[in-house]
């Protein structure tokens, strides 16, 4: 009985092993499953991260775009705003309008001018390009084309590229807008002024 007794004792302890064992390969199978979703979780972390620059520079650039389209459509509205209020109050000065027809037309032939020249090359050249910045900011143009195309202008006409070329034709029409809107004026007040006179 004692011999019995004695194999029972040891076949504790070997019992207590293998459960131990088993226990500690569990346990190591939930690590080693902890630490694979963790990797997964990680890469996908990272891969997120990567992307978040790109994604909030667009969103940011989208932002900028709406903003100065927001920014531009609600100066033009105050514009027309004042405009109209200005004609309907009797406020409308056709001298200032003709001042302006004037110094737009003066603008655009500037312009003209200096596309066959560099603005550098001459007096009369560089007080033509700063004769063009002032009417551009007076009349509130694109800054970003405004710079574009002052910076062209300094360039020989012979090394213009053709981006160039485009942006002069779209800086011209931008200045001959306001033109055509103050002409129109001058011809909608010239009858009455024609009458009184």
């Amino acid at each position: 009985a004692h011999h019995v007794h004695d194999g029972g004792l040891e076949l504790v302890p070997s019992f207590l092993d293998l459960a131990t064992q088993q226990a500690v390969e569990e346990a190591q199978g939930q690590i080693d499953g902890v630490d694979a979703d963790r990797a997964v979780r990680h890469a996908v972390l990272a891969a997120a991260q990567d992307a978040l620059p790109t994604l909030q520079a667009a969103v940011a650039a989208r932002q900028d775009v709406e903003a100065a389209a927001k920014a531009t459509l609600s100066e033009a509205s105050e514009k027309a705003a004042v405009a109209t209020e200005a004609e309907s109050s009797g406020k409308f000065s056709y001298d200032e309008a003709a001042a302006q027809v004037a110094e737009l037309l003066v603008a655009l032939e500037a312009l003209a001018a200096l596309k066959g020249a560099c603005a550098d090359s001459s007096k009369e050249g560089k007080h033509q390009h700063k004769q063009l910045a002032h009417v551009s900011h007076k009349y509130s143009l694109d800054t970003t084309l405004v710079e574009a195309v002052l910076k062209v202008l300094r360039k020989e006409p012979d090394t213009r590229q053709s981006f160039d070329v485009v942006s002069l034709g779209i800086f011209e029409e931008s200045l001959s807008k306001p033109l055509k809107d103050f002409e129109e004026r001058l011809q909608l007040h010239k009858a009455p002024q024609a009458e009184k006179a």
